[in-house]
């Protein structure tokens, strides 16, 4: 079958069988007409009208109109049914891979950025930079109402910290952006790789809104930047109002974005210090 027209034929052998032997082999059949229509791009306009034009041909059979609604009713349902599955699980299906390929494209065009030696002119400048472009891409590849990535003191270096979030969201991007997320850090020491939950009770009450339940911020993910030897020098925070906004697969994303950024902030840390020492 490739066509409307294919299909049209096919619908109305179906329903001719079940008013004929009125089992279950034709109500098979219109299941699986139901996923073909689908699978080669029908529409439901495509098989309304192939169910008016056979309900009509059995009629001209002289088949009785009660007999034939009844029988119609059973196989359109069996059709539309299986249709409307296959047709939604296609249309999701093309949303994640579109999804993904964006996400690939965000990624391939950070990873080139990072790479960019430039980054490296100035330590303390490159590191903001890198943070506030993770930050920004954290937001865009996840979604949630504020990003924040920071990295702690480290012997020479000071400590930084970035955040992106959605012009709506700037008195709440703000007030995170400052906040003291030191308990949430603690708690993802000993979370393993990714870190997901409500940060309420984690955070000040007048950082996450939580004297307005309605409002308050109610997931936070996290995942660390690390060196190559494993040691932890910094986080990315990814928090929104709405609970458990993120998903394990959002958390796979921001450790991808961990590790380039991550390579990016040790890469500026070494031409500063060859720069240093030249």
């Amino acid at each position: 079958m490739n066509g409307p027209t294919e299909f049209g034929t096919a619908y109305a052998s179906a329903l001719t069988a079940y008013l004929r032997d009125g089992d279950e082999r034709a109500r098979t059949t219109a299941y699986e007409l139901g996923r073909e229509a689908a699978t080669i791009g029908l529409g439901v306009m495509d098989v309304a009208e192939a169910h008016h034009a056979a309900v009509a041909a059995a009629l001209g059979d002289g088949a009785s109109a009660t007999e034939v609604a009844t029988a119609a009713g059973d196989i359109f349902l069996e059709t539309l049914s299986a249709f409307e599955m296959l047709a939604r699980g296609l249309a999701e299906a093309r949303d994640v891979a579109e999804r993904e390929r964006r996400h690939a494209a965000i990624l391939r065009q950070l990873s080139n950025f990072l790479a960019d030696a430039s980054l490296a002119a100035s330590a303390e400048g490159s590191t903001h930079e890198i943070l506030h472009l993770v930050a920004e891409q954290a937001r865009e590849l996840i979604g949630g109402a504020c990003c924040v990535a920071n990295v702690g003191a480290d012997h020479d270096a000071v400590a930084a910290r970035a955040a992106s979030f959605a012009p709506d969201e700037a008195p709440l991007g703000a007030r995170l952006a400052l906040a003291d997320l030191s308990r949430l850090e603690e708690l993802m020491r000993s979370s393993g790789a990714v870190a997901r939950l409500d940060p309420r009770e984690w955070l000040d009450p007048a950082a996450v809104g939580s004297h307005d339940g309605a409002k308050a911020v109610r997931s936070w993910v996290a995942v660390a930047l690390a060196r190559l030897d494993g040691r932890s020098i910094g986080f990315i925070h990814a928090f929104d109002r709405r609970p458990r906004a993120f998903t394990s697969a959002d958390g796979e994303v921001l450790l991808q974005l961990a590790q380039m950024g991550s390579a990016a902030l040790e890469r500026a840390e070494l031409y500063a210090r060859q720069a240093a020492d030249g």
